[in-house]
């Protein structure tokens, strides 16, 4: 596993394990629409029982929910919003898509 972005230099070796090994609620599993706040995001590389490698995000919102997703469009869209407005506060709303040929993904946008 290696870290390829955090929010914040700040983040503790307790954020981190929780960023990559704790429990979370999937993206792909929050309703179309939902509004998140931002506190911690870490990007990671995480590698499944095939060997196979992902780039996760994981996003801790201000009421301490934890979040993760391997989705590009989301991952892609959150750092076009962190760039412009970090360090400065923010919300996304969560939101499901359909592709061409028919699978729901999940991106964001500046609520």
């Amino acid at each position: 596993m290696e870290i390829k972005f955090k929010s914040s230099e700040n983040l503790d070796k307790r954020s981190l394990y929780k960023h990559t090994r704790g429990s979370s609620i999937s993206l792909k599993d929050v309703e179309d629409g939902t509004v998140i706040e931002p506190v911690e995001i870490v990007v990671f590389e995480d590698e499944n029982s095939r060997g196979d490698t992902s780039l996760i995000t994981s996003i801790v919102d201000a009421a301490g929910r934890h979040y993760t997703t391997n989705s590009k469009f989301f991952r892609e869209e959150l750092a076009n919003i962190f760039n412009i407005f970090a360090p400065e506060p923010f919300s996304i709303i969560v939101r499901k898509q359909v592709s061409k040929a028919g699978r729901t993904f999940v991106t964001c946008e500046l609520e």
